[in-house]
């Protein structure tokens, strides 16, 4: 097993950050497949509520998670 220098956090930001961006697109697909038929406005707030936060969050941790050049 080869030692990749990152750190169990790093990992773990990187795993959490494209688990966010998953949920954040199931709930835009969603959204967009219900449209505005019945149901459609239940995703519309979990888009809203849920589904862009995510999308914001998995960002940040996907950009902090991110490989470093050694010094």
């Amino acid at each position: 097993m080869s030692q990749s220098g990152r750190s169990g956090g790093a990992r773990f930001a990187t795993v959490l950050g494209w688990l966010l961006l998953a949920f954040s697109a199931l709930t835009g697909v969603g959204h967009l497949g219900l449209g505005g038929g019945k149901g459609g406005e239940a995703f519309v707030m979990l888009f809203v509520v849920f589904g862009l936060p995510a999308l914001v969050l998995g960002a940040l941790l996907l950009w902090a998670g991110r490989p470093r050049r050694a010094p």
